[in-house]
């Protein structure tokens, strides 16, 4: 499955995960009928799946296994709820990638197979992030009432290679459990894993 540049994001049925579809749709029916095949992304508690192809979400390292000899994706950020809550991405083309969430406000960080480091600055929260180091900027977000159903936006910038694309696939799913998940913000703010509620909600 070739990469895209330009993502459209939508809140899953379940309202609990989200699915992104190459190029820019102003509605889902309208992704649906272009006939492209989305990227589908599942949150639970202390993972983001993002999955080309309907997969086991309780054995996710057996999908990355089916899909590396296929053309579909299965990349797994598996989080450590620990002092540094770090996240292992795997599924990738090379070895695994490690994103870091950031003590400042609910966001990550990673270092691209280039050796080159980028965080997601919230410039507005829920609605408007980007990925960057300094001036420069790989990818931005865009939304406007995203957790109400409205269609999401993500733009790369530049040109990547394909592990770093699935990283900034992999991150922006962090990210966006970091701020539409209600127990994953509760973990955030103790350092905690609580029981609480898996996928996202909608916060006012």
């Amino acid at each position: 499955m070739q990469l895209a540049d330009t993502y459209t994001f939508f809140l899953g049925a379940n309202k609990k995960d989200w699915v992104a579809y190459a190029g820019t749709f102003k509605t889902y029916a309208d992704a649906v009928k272009s006939g492209r095949k989305p990227l589908n992304y599942y949150a639970g508690l202390s993972k983001v799946i993002v999955s080309s192809t309907d997969i086991d979400v309780d054995d996710d390292q057996a999908a990355i296994a089916k899909t590396a000899a296929s053309n579909d994706i299965a990349v797994v950020a598996t989080i450590d709820w620990s002092t540094v809550r770090k996240a292992e991405v795997t599924g990738l083309t090379g070895p695994p990638q490690t994103v870091e969430h950031r003590k400042k406000g609910k966001s990550w960080k990673m270092t691209v197979p280039s050796g080159k480091k980028y965080k997601w600055e919230i410039e507005e929260p829920k609605r408007r992030w980007r990925l960057c180091n300094g001036d420069e900027v790989i990818a931005s977000f865009d939304s406007y009432y995203f957790w109400k159903k409205e269609p999401g936006y993500l733009k790369l910038h530049g040109v990547h290679d394909t592990d770093t694309k699935l990283l900034i696939l992999a991150s922006w799913g962090l990210v966006a459990k970091s701020h539409f998940e209600k127990s994953t913000i509760d973990n955030l703010n103790s350092g905690a894993i609580t029981a609480g509620t898996y996928g996202l909600v909608a916060l006012t």
